[in-house]
């Protein structure tokens, strides 16, 4: 870097440093200062575009995209014509909203986030040094103010920053740093005295659970602090009684959200506590026994530490995902096995679903869903081709038949595939390609649900129903199976004439038939190993692919 370049920032670093000070050369510099001010109308706006443009500004950001938070900063002020956003530039009145986001900051668990990330106190003393112990006047309160009003603004911009996109890099397959209107949207919500109400919007989608997620961490954290929690166990309870074995279980089935009693005082076994566990159980797929045993008992125990970080991780993935979901959308969270359309950020309907295995994953990603295919041809992979048909035709080429299966040799079709040395075949694999016919066996079913991508994963029907009843259903070649295909399809085509036995004759069709749809429905593949329902209940999924494993090790 030139030297050029480099003097003007630390020049006025030296002049901040030095106006801060009281008598000897302060003085003479608030003198100058005064003097520039006279001379210059425009003082304030230009120390604000001054200072943000400087290294220090940049170095007081404690994010990781801290020249987005500068750019955010400059828009910021920009909509407020370049004035202080948070205080007057006379008197020493505060207003509520600087009040008010400091101890949002100082309060960030109630967001899930870790105040300690926002340095909080140099703000902190220069807050107090104006507004409590009145230390500076005239020209240097000026100075102070204006350095004030950034440390504010770059503080709520990182806060809410890291509501809207997370703290922390990942490599999923998802628009990282969505902070493009935080600026404006902040500078405008100071304006109009909404800045709680604007950094609270910046939080994910409440269908995802977040906000049940967060008030969970809190206790949990809570509890950590009052000395921990005692391990759930049938030893000395007894129906009626109160002690420390129903004190404990009452408090992880309150974590968990089935128990909705006060567990902060005694707490009675009794039928209350029995129901509790019994939704819990069955909520989980265990024995609906009302008993404490076994795989109950492990899965309640899980270690207070371990609970926090996973709510964290969760919590922390769900701020990755896109700001605005869209009205209507796909999604289908990997872990649970399970597929939601929503509409207007309300689940209108939810499915099973199959999805890849650990050896072909699925991935983890968006984008739009644009038409469905009726009674489609499914054009087999190429390595399912190598792996699971070549593999076997040289011992029995009649397997085609029997899988209504047509097989192409360069492009052009076999008409007779025992006249193939298939043997010879494996060798040649990459010439050889295959396609299952819209048939009962075709592994698509009857119908897919398009959204064009790099994967060449989609959403589809299946012959094999058999595997929706099954608890782990990681089984798949990569893309997902849909275990109420013609219902989805009728909701998305969102067309009076696609009636739902209009759907199911289309997807008993003979021939291929694609059908657009009238407009685009985002589908969003995720991986939630953690989340709350409406009633606050929290439900925890295998780590199938061992995501949960490399992020928190980042995050911690």
């Amino acid at each position: 870097m030139k030297l050029q370049n480099i003097l003007p920032p630390i020049l006025a670093l030296m002049l901040l440093i030095t106006a801060c000070g009281e008598g000897g050369l302060g003085d003479t510099l608030g003198n100058a200062i005064k003097k520039d001010q006279q001379q210059n109308p425009n003082y304030t706006c230009d120390m604000l575009s001054n200072k943000m443009h400087s290294i220090s500004y940049l170095m007081k950001i404690n994010s990781e995209n801290s020249e987005q938070i500068k750019e955010q900063s400059l828009d910021a002020y920009a909509a407020n014509d370049y004035q202080l956003l948070w205080q007057s530039e006379k008197g020493r009145s505060v207003p509520k909203q600087t009040e008010d986001l400091l101890n949002m900051i100082r309060n960030a668990e109630k967001y899930g986030l870790d105040p300690k990330h926002y340095n909080t106190e140099v703000t902190d003393t220069l807050y107090n040094q104006i507004y409590q112990q009145n230390k500076f006047k005239d020209e240097q309160l000026l100075l102070n103010k204006i350095d004030l009003d950034l440390n504010l603004t770059s503080l709520a911009l990182s806060f809410m920053s890291d509501l809207s996109n997370g703290r922390y890099t990942h490599k999923w397959d998802y628009p990282k740093g969505k902070t493009g209107e935080l600026g404006l949207a902040l500078g405008k919500a100071v304006r109009n005295g909404q800045v709680e109400a604007a950094l609270k919007a910046a939080q994910p989608p409440s269908f995802l659970g977040y906000d049940a997620m967060q008030a969970k961490v809190n206790y949990c954290k809570k509890l950590k602090a009052n000395g921990g929690l005692s391990k759930a166990t049938s030893s000395g309870l007894s129906q009626g009684t109160a002690n420390k074995a129903s004190k404990a279980l009452a408090q992880r089935l309150y974590i968990m959200g089935d128990y909705k009693g006060d567990v902060s005082g005694d707490v009675v076994y009794n039928d209350a506590l029995v129901d509790a566990l019994k939704a819990y159980q069955k909520r989980n797929g265990l024995s609906e026994t009302g008993k404490l045993s076994g795989k109950t008992l492990e899965m309640l125990n899980m270690p207070l530490d371990e609970l926090i970080q996973k709510l964290e991780l969760n919590l922390e993935r769900m701020r990755w995902l896109p700001d605005d979901m869209g009205q209507r959308f796909v999604f289908v969270n990997i872990p649970q096995y399970q597929i939601q359309v929503v509409d207007n950020d309300k689940e209108v309907m939810n499915m099973r679903a199959v999805v890849g295995d650990v050896k072909k994953p699925t991935p983890v990603f968006t984008e739009p869903m644009t038409h469905l295919v009726f009674s489609p041809i499914w054009n087999i992979p190429t390595s399912i081709a190598r792996e699971e048909i070549l593999k076997w035709l040289d011992i029995e080429p009649a397997l085609l038949y029997v899988g209504d299966v047509v097989s192409y040799y360069k492009g052009k079709k076999i008409t007779d595939p025992f006249s193939v040395d298939w043997k010879a075949a494996k060798k040649d694999w990459k010439n050889y390609s295959f396609k299952q016919k819209p048939t009962n066996q075709n592994s698509l079913g009857d119908v897919k649900f398009m959204f064009p991508n790099k994967y060449a994963v989609y959403l589809h029907d299946t012959p094999a129903k058999k595997y929706f009843n099954q608890d782990f259903r990681a089984m798949s070649a990569g893309c997902v199976r849909v275990q109420k295909p013609a219902e989805m399809a009728q909701y998305l085509l969102d067309d009076k004439e696609w009636t739902l036995e209009k759907v199911k004759r289309a997807m008993a069709g003979s021939r291929e038939w694609r059908v657009n749809l009238k407009q685009d429905v985002p589908v969003y593949l995720y991986y939630l190993t953690c989340r709350a329902d409406e009633q606050g209940r929290l439900s925890f999924f295998k780590d199938v692919y061992r995501h949960d494993q490399k992020q928190l090790k980042k995050m911690q």
